[in-house]
């Protein structure tokens, strides 16, 4: 690493691999070793021992080397940073996806207005080159399209992409275009038969994620009747109070079902089935603001103003808060909701500089204000010194419980929540994140109440890129604690 290299003035190295034999010596000559100076090595609980035999061959185990544990959810806050820039340096090597790339290429053609066009509109603005661009355009989605179906081309089984299947492949299943790659993968019926279901609609969902703005969902939401009916929350009801979106999602449906006919799709889908596609993915907007209604109604909070703290926020709640969709949260019993955002992520560091606790963004009858940091902290700082309210309710979506990393940056946060008794509701994206959530939450000790599948939850399920036998949604489980379970 450093043989060779003859650099002034090195008061301090850190080093971040410890795999070098050598690593004692190479710090000595990075650093000059005639001269004082500190060096810092990052390593995981289960180095230590390879590292102090090192310090011991280097001579160094005398008392002069210092250990400083850092707990894992003090890391949390950096790891927005080390994506960005760790995005940032492989984006030559990342591959976006087919929908968002189509829609960035061809946006202005489609909807140069915000308002996706008909085929023969969007085309007619090019005079005397409309028949060019028709072509272009034409060719564009087919390729899109293609590309989305070969992404669909690895096995759910084994994870083997078909290139490299040649003379085995068993075949695509017509209704969910899940992949077999053999006859023994092709065996695992039971894992094909749970896909089948819940993937029967993932392709028409990606091709009318090509196309932009299909919906101006804000323009046709009324926002008096989000609450939860007497009968209960599902999406059946909330459609059926939403009149005026029913209407816009048929006539989006018009629109849209024209481009697939462009796209030459095979089997070509109805207008009833694009405007069922539009609807799922209108459910994976409004899941969010309206599991919310479903938590406080879970919480039998009917106050005029309720405080709420949703806890590990990021894109979507910080998108939420902007456009508006929070004020679903207000209906039945509720008028005003103060929603705080509360995480170390950096969408929730941007918002915290224009929106801090002390100066909230109106949004209608909503407040929503921005922390930068972890829950315990902000309680301490702002709750328990009185600056803001204790919560009515907390909120956590998709926290991540069920890896180790997740539970162990999350555990001081639940561990206060059950201390503190506030009602708290989370979510999941499946039902092995959920299982695997309710174990987490016994070992702290939480007095569990309503959980299970989410009447609200997101219609538009996807598959898991690192697991095709994997299928998630937004908030598709909900689960609901408070205080600490009873002996």
């Amino acid at each position: 690493m450093a043989r060779g290299i003859d650099v002034d003035a090195v008061d301090a190295v850190v080093s971040y691999d410890i795999s070098a034999l050598l690593k004692a010596h190479c710090v000595r000559r990075t650093a000059r070793v005639s001269r004082a100076g500190q060096a810092v090595t990052l390593m995981f609980e289960r180095q230590r021992s390879h590292f102090q035999r090192l310090m011991a061959q280097a001579g160094k185990a005398d008392g002069r080397v210092r250990e400083t544990p850092v707990p894992l959810y003090e890391l949390r806050q950096y790891e927005a940073t080390y994506a960005r820039h760790h995005s940032s340096a492989s984006m030559a090597a990342t591959v976006e996806y087919p929908p968002a790339e189509f829609c960035r290429k061809y946006g202005r053609l489609l909807a140069p207005n915000g308002a996706l066009l008909r085929p023969q509109r969007a085309f007619a603005a090019y005079k005397g080159a409309d028949g060019q661009v028709r072509e272009k355009t034409q060719k564009a989605f087919k390729v899109t399209l293609k590309r989305l179906r070969r992404s669909a081309r690895v096995c759910v089984v084994c994870g083997k992409p078909a290139e490299t299947t040649l003379g085995e492949v068993t075949g695509t299943c017509r209704p969910c275009h899940v992949f077999c790659c053999d006859t023994s993968c092709a065996a695992e019926v039971s894992t094909h038969q749970v896909l089948c279901v819940s993937l029967e609609h993932q392709f028409l969902d990606q091709v009318i994620e090509c196309l932009p703005a299909p919906l101006n969902l804000f323009t046709h939401l009324d926002f008096s009747k989000s609450g939860c009916p007497p009968s209960g929350l599902s999406w059946n009801s909330w459609f059926a109070r939403q009149p005026r979106l029913t209407a816009a999602l048929q006539s989006a449906a018009a629109v849209a079902h024209e481009w697939c006919s462009l796209a030459g799709m095979s089997p070509a889908p109805s207008v009833e089935e694009v405007r069922l596609c539009l609807q799922r993915i209108t459910t994976g907007l409004v899941s969010l603001p309206l599991t919310l209604v479903r938590a406080l109604h879970v919480a039998g909070l009917k106050h005029k103003t309720v405080d709420i703290h949703m806890v590990g926020a990021d894109l979507p709640e910080v998108s939420m808060a902007y456009n508006g969709l929070c004020r679903l949260a207000c209906g039945t019993g509720v008028r005003c909701a103060r929603i705080t955002l509360v995480s170390p992520d950096e969408n929730v560091r941007a918002m915290a500089k224009s929106a801090p606790p002390s100066r909230p963004l109106e949004a209608g009858p909503c407040q929503v204000s921005a922390w930068d940091g972890l829950y315990h902290v902000f309680h301490e700082a702002l709750v328990e010194t009185g600056k803001l309210n204790p919560p009515h309710l907390v909120v956590c979506i998709h926290p991540g419980l069920h890896t180790d990393e997740g539970f162990a940056s999350w555990r001081p946060t639940l561990e206060l929540l059950v201390q503190k008794g506030y009602p708290v509701a989370l979510t999941t994206y499946n039902e092995q994140e959920w299982t695997a959530t309710l174990q987490r939450l016994a070992a702290v000790q939480a007095n569990v109440g309503e959980s299970g599948e989410n009447p609200v939850r997101s219609q538009h399920v996807k598959q898991t890129p690192k697991d095709r036998r994997l299928v998630w949604s937004a908030n598709a489980y909900f689960i609901s604690f408070q205080g600490e379970r009873a002996a």
